[in-house]
Formats: structure tokens, sequence, C-alpha cells
């Protein structure tokens, strides 16, 4: 029997969400743990994740079978617990969620590709449900202002990318970590943009 695409990815969404429950007092170890790590650094982040780290904590306790009402259930959790947060700041949460139950996982020997795909899926279905339930569309210049200031994350810039009429791409907009100076030479053209860069 062949399987639709939509069958495809419900099975996608399905392991996904299995992985996630096998491993969810690790993941909640690590999200309390970073949490813990931003309230001491008295960072704004901290308070978003507690609320998104007991949004998921209250839909632990009840489990369900399928990964479509857990995530319908996770929603209306979301929406009451967390519901105040601006979308960059769901965004960012989200975001720092997914990459702890990444490493989380990868620390406990799961290192397939296919595996870490379906933890995205999951993420990227929240992500959908989330911002389809009345929220407004992310301020990406905010979005990317606030990933590039995290010191969890190895970034010195962002750019985002733009494609012109004749299809190459520009650096559109350029963000970078406020305490360091970009290193590499950076050509920019009105028309065409030349990026080199060297690992330092």
């Amino acid at each position: 029997m062949r399987l639709s695409l939509s069958d495809k990815l419900g099975t996608i969404l399905q392991e996904g969400w299995i992985i996630i429950q096998q491993h969810r007092d690790d993941i909640l170890s690590a999200w309390l743990d970073q949490c813990d790590e931003l309230q001491d650094k008295q960072h704004a982040a901290a308070r978003p994740l507690k609320l998104a780290i007991d949004a998921f904590s209250s839909q632990w306790l009840h489990p369900v079978n399928d990964a479509n009402e857990w995530l319908a259930a996770l929603r209306r959790e979301w929406e009451i617990e967390v519901g105040e947060l601006s979308p960059n700041q769901t965004t960012v949460t989200l975001t720092m969620m997914e990459n702890a139950i990444h490493e989380t996982i990868q620390s406990s020997g799961i290192t397939e590709f296919r595996s870490h795909q379906a933890i995205q899926y999951v993420f990227s279905k929240l992500h959908e449900l989330i911002n389809s339930s009345g929220y407004m569309e992310p301020d990406w210049d905010r979005f990317l202002e606030q990933l590039a200031s995290f010191k969890q994350f190895p970034v010195s810039w962002i750019a985002r990318l733009a494609k012109s009429a004749d299809g190459s791409l520009y650096v559109e907009k350029m963000t970078k970590k406020k305490s360091n100076l970009l290193s590499y030479p950076l050509l920019l053209n009105m028309k065409k943009v030349a990026l080199a860069c060297f690992r330092l």
C-alpha cells in the first residue's frame, strides 16, 4: 500500500512526539537547567521559557496516544499559560526548547537524521498551531536581534538575504552582537553583495 504525503508526515510527527515522550524527564531537566541559567543572568528570556516549560509540563501530566491530539491540547494550554508572549518571544522560546531537545536526545545516543527531523517537524507544527491562534506575524528584525544577543548561540552576526529581480541574492539587513565587531571584510554594493568570510 502506498502512503500519501499526509500519511507520511503524520508518521514523522508521531515519531517525533514519541521520542519527546520517551525522553521527557531528561528534556524537562535540560529546560529547567537552561531556565535557571537564564534566571541567574537575569536574562529577559527566562520568564517566557519558564511559562513555556509550565505549559509543556502540564500536558505531560495527562498523556495521550496521538501526536495531533497532544499538539491541540498543548496549543490550548499555551494560550492559557503563555498567550501573553509576543510572537518574537514565542519563536525564540520554542527555538531554545527545540535546540535543548536535540542536544538531550543526541547525548542519549540518538543521532539518526530522521529522529532529529521528526523533532523539528513537531516544533514546526507547534509553531504553525500557535501562530494560527490569532498571533500577529512575528517581527523578524526583532527576532534576529534577540537571536544574535543570546550568549548560548555562537553567533557573531546574522544576515537577512533578499533576492533581486535578476535572481541574485543581496544582504537586506545585517544584525550583529553588540559586543562583537565584525572581524572579516564585508563588501557591500547597492546591487550585489559579496561576503568574504575568513576563519579566525
